[in-house]
C-alpha cells in the first residue's frame, strides 16, 4: 500500500522520507512500510536519506502511466 504513490513522487526528484510524507496523503508508518517494499524488491534505493529509482525506464515508464 502506498508504493505507487511514492513512485510518483520520486519520477519527479529525489526525496526524503519526510519529504514523502509532505507530498502524499500517507502517514509516517506507512511511507516506511512502502519504502521497505520498493527497497527489498531492488526498485529503489537509499543514499544520504534520499530515496531514488535504481531504474530510470521504470521511472519513466510510471511518469508516463
Amino acid at each position: 500500500m502506498g508504493q505507487l504513490e511514492i513512485l510518483r513522487e520520486l519520477c519527479h526528484k529525489e526525496l526524503s522520507k519526510a519529504q514523502l510524507v509532505e507530498k502524499t496523503t500517507l502517514t509516517i508508518a506507512e511511507v516506511e512500510a512502502a519504502l521497505k517494499i520498493l527497497i527489498e524488491r531492488d526498485v529503489i534505493r537509499e543514499q544520504d536519506g534520499h530515496y531514488y529509482y535504481t531504474i530510470k525506464l521504470m521511472e519513466k515508464w510510471v511518469e508516463i502511466s
